[in-house]
């Protein structure tokens, strides 16, 4: 497994050298207890926190890709750790190497990066996906967010790596070799951040012991495509009348709630008695919505397959 980004907590226990120059001390009062902690200054590249808490007696620190440098592309995997260490133990801290089998992961970011034909055109199929169970957020043809509805903390995010890293050109600027390396790429990421679904997703542990598995990117991609390519394109003659009547009334809800499934929901609800489930009505909907979908498009979602593909056969150079 890759991650762009991982946020740990460790104990003072591992910290063997402290430059208290290099950080700030700042007091925050939270329930009448006060809290000294310590946060680093200047902050190289990929360090997002590096906070010593000396109330607690713990350290938080969250760390991206960029904190390799050159080797950026690389990602955050146990072929990486060492580096991600040395850089962490030049700020101004030393810690012993054995805090990574002992701190806790609070949040990771697992990357994909899946080198396609047309980036904007695979994400153009994913913006087209119904993905019901999770609020969907385009990014034009950026990208695009899904956040899953009952499990809060997910979020996985389809989009072109290369124009991403156009925008920050700060960074990227100083490493300018790193641009050829992420053309025509596809990232997907998804973004746990709780506990639960680290541990439901990952199964959990030490960050070495994370690092050691596969990503969970395929069984999230499958989560957010379930039952949306069930259905195969058809012509309209070959369809019941039923089927007809239902894609139609589909269409026009779809067209006038510009696809927000939280209004459709609210929309069909009002349809039924206020002692009868709406669920009849919404599974009608979906599969309604899924046939439309695959009508209008009917090779749009090859390319999502293709990228689930490359996924479950950890290869990033399966859908080019």
């Amino acid at each position: 497994m890759k991650l762009d980004t991982v946020q740990l907590t460790t104990s003072v226990d591992y910290l063997r050298e402290f430059d208290k120059n290099k950080f700030y001390e700042n007091d925050i009062t939270r329930r009448n207890n006060n809290i000294k902690c310590h946060s680093l200054d200047n902050k190289p590249w990929g360090l997002e926190t590096l906070s010593i808490n000396e109330t607690s007696g713990s350290i938080i620190m969250k760390v991206n890709s960029k904190i390799l440098g050159k080797d950026y592309s690389k990602s955050i995997q146990l072929n990486t750790l060492d580096q991600v260490l040395n850089s962490l133990n030049q700020t101004g801290i030393k810690l012993d190497p054995s805090f990574l089998d002992d701190a806790a992961v609070r949040e990771i970011h697992a990357t994909d990066d899946i080198r396609v034909f047309d980036p904007v055109a695979s994400i153009l199929a994913f913006q087209h996906l119904l993905a019901p169970k999770f609020i969907k957020t385009a990014y034009d043809h950026e990208g695009i967010v899904f956040k899953e509805r009952i499990l809060q903390g997910l979020y996985t995010t389809v989009y072109n790596k290369f124009y991403q890293m156009s925008k920050d050109r700060k960074f990227f600027k100083q490493n300018p070799f790193l641009a050829k390396q992420f053309e025509n790429m596809l990232r997907i990421e998804s973004k746990l951040t709780r506990a639960n679904l680290i541990n439901k997703y990952t199964g959990g542990g030490s960050l070495p012991e994370i690092l050691s598995r596969d990503s969970p990117n395929g069984v999230i991609l499958n989560k957010i495509i379930a039952g949306q390519t069930l259905y195969k394109p058809d012509l309209l003659h070959n369809l019941s009348w039923k089927d007809q009547k239902d894609i139609g009334i589909a269409k026009l809800l779809f067209e006038h709630y510009n696809g927000n499934f939280e209004l459709i929901k609210e929309h069909l609800r009002n349809q039924v008695g206020k002692n009868t489930k709406p669920n009849y009505l919404f599974n009608q909907y979906k599969a309604a919505c899924f046939k439309l979908l695959n009508i209008e498009n009917p090779n749009m979602f090859d390319s999502v397959l293709e990228v689930l593909a490359a996924l479950n056969n950890n290869n990033i150079e399966a859908a080019a």
